[in-house]
């Protein structure tokens, strides 16, 4: 039972963070006059602060029930900034509105407001330990985003910084390759759930996420210090090269589980 409360509060400290910053920056993105969907952006950054307050009352060895409770209040959370995330999606998509917030970061924070209450729901399910599948369906997930987090940082780099600009198209073809591989495995389950395949899998995965964590830092230290030109928030390279962290630590613990197996 601990293991599901512990496990229960890192995906809130995580997750709940991460949804604060993504309405921070839809609210960044907004022009002036869209003033109603920054007003409800502010208030996802409220909700997500009340959240963050409240985990702080609650250690690995609260109550169980107290834990499920809580996770089924931050799993309303979750589903309604995914709601607002859509929302603003298809009001982008039909040009009923023009910011600077493109299609695809819009669609891509909605997928990790997703796979966030999904997580909530799995642990109080009681679903702790990965199983086969999900190694390979948590790589599609995250290989996913790696691959959107190259394009994004090459987008917003000012097109005088070629080298930088060209070293993140490099990473945004690299994941592209390295996720169309992790689907044709999908494809292939549950014949492709066999230790070796997965070991290979997970070695080559944490070999270029290693590679794009460390491009993300240089990337993180050099916006801080304003050594290179872009439109990236200091928030928005942070926010980015934690979630690359989160993937390699996640690769960790599907190693360890296959060496039990």
């Amino acid at each position: 039972m601990n293991s599901i409360v512990a496990r229960s509060l890192d995906e809130i400290r995580f997750w709940s963070r991460i949804m604060k910053e993504h309405a921070l920056f839809l609210s960044l993105g907004f022009t002036y006059e869209q003033k109603q969907l920054i007003d409800e952006a502010n208030q996802f950054i409220t909700i997500f602060e009340r959240i963050e307050e409240k985990l702080t009352r609650y250690t690995v060895n609260s109550d169980i029930r107290q834990i499920q409770a809580f996770n089924a209040e931050v799993y309303q959370a979750a589903v309604a900034i995914w709601n607002y995330k859509r929302k603003v999606l298809g009001l982008t998509l039909r040009c009923e509105i023009r910011s600077n917030n493109y299609p695809l970061l819009i669609d891509h924070i909605s997928r990790e407001a997703a796979y966030f209450a999904n997580r909530l729901k799995e642990l109080n399910e009681g679903k702790l330990a990965p199983e086969p599948d999900a190694i390979i369906e948590e790589n599609v997930f995250f290989l996913r985003i790696m691959a959107d987090h190259a394009k994004f940082i090459g987008h917003l780099l000012d097109p005088s910084e070629r080298k930088l600009v060209a070293q993140a198209r490099e990473f945004s073809h690299d994941f592209d390759q390295l996720l169309f591989q992790a689907v044709d495995l999908d494809s292939m389950q549950p014949q492709s759930e066999t230790i070796p395949l997965l070991d290979q899998f997970l070695d080559q995965n944490r070999v270029s996420v290693t590679s794009l964590r460390d491009f993300k830092k240089t990337a993180r230290e050099l916006i801080e210090e304003c050594r290179i030109k872009s439109n990236i928030h200091p928030l928005l390279a942070d926010h980015t090269f934690r979630e690359a962290e989160r993937f390699l630590e996640i690769i960790d613990l599907f190693e360890a589980s296959l060496k039990k197996a």
